[in-house]
């Protein structure tokens, strides 16, 4: 049977509040899989933009200056992180923004895919049992040769914060050089971005295991 996706501001019973670099940010909707989602599910949330499927928590987020009744949309920033040659440079920082129950809005919603990617501890060495996810984000970009993504690496709170951020940086880029090598996918349609500890999905818990991921969502 199917299951539903819930809003994880009702699984906790209160809202979440994400801290991250003065910046812009642009209004979206996490969806994050604790099971290897299919091809067709990625690519109704980062093709069609569909509706969330099954597998998925969802952690809504408005843009900055957004009330709870309005999202609108961002003007981009200057990129902060790095890409390797080949790729188009980095998406901007995120802004401090809160997790709240999706309300009415003119102005779509982002779709990005947050997969619980594991890697060695302190390392970028992704684990084996994490190859699953990757290869079926691998075989929709095959399917979908027009499609660019933005690839965003994530920790916990755990370590000193400039720390985190270089290992969410290089992490990012294991995942591009990983769909590279193994799907034979163009460094020109991936973009990397580390994020550290700055988007925390459950800031009241900073070491929670949902905080540390990879993020997917299509780029232009």
């Amino acid at each position: 049977m199917k299951k539903t996706a819930t809003r994880i501001v009702k699984l906790v019973g209160f809202s979440l509040v994400v801290a991250t670099p003065p910046s812009t940010v642009k209004a979206e909707d996490v969806l994050l899989y604790r099971s290897v989602p299919s091809v067709d599910e990625l690519r109704d949330v980062l093709v069609h933009s569909q509706k969330p499927l099954s597998k998925a928590i969802v952690f809504s987020t408005p843009s900055e200056d957004a009330s709870p009744q309005t999202a609108p949309a961002a003007a981009p920033a200057a990129a902060s992180s790095t890409s390797k040659p080949g790729r188009p440079p980095a998406v901007p920082a995120s802004a401090a923004h809160h997790a709240l129950p999706a309300a009415a809005s003119d102005t779509p919603k982002r779709k990005t895919v947050g997969l619980p990617i594991l890697f060695e501890i302190n390392s970028a060495e992704i684990l084996v049992k994490s190859l699953p996810y990757l290869n079926q984000i691998g075989t929709l970009l095959r399917e979908e040769s027009a499609l660019i993504l933005v690839i965003e690496g994530h920790t916990d709170a755990n370590g000193p914060s400039d720390y985190n951020l270089a290992l969410s940086r290089k992490r990012a880029e294991a995942v591009a050089d990983y769909l590279i090598g193994s799907f034979a996918i163009p460094p020109a349609r991936l973009r990397t971005e580390g994020k550290g500890e700055s988007a925390l999905l459950r800031p009241s818990s900073p070491t929670h295991p949902d905080n540390r991921r990879v993020q997917f969502y299509a780029g232009s």
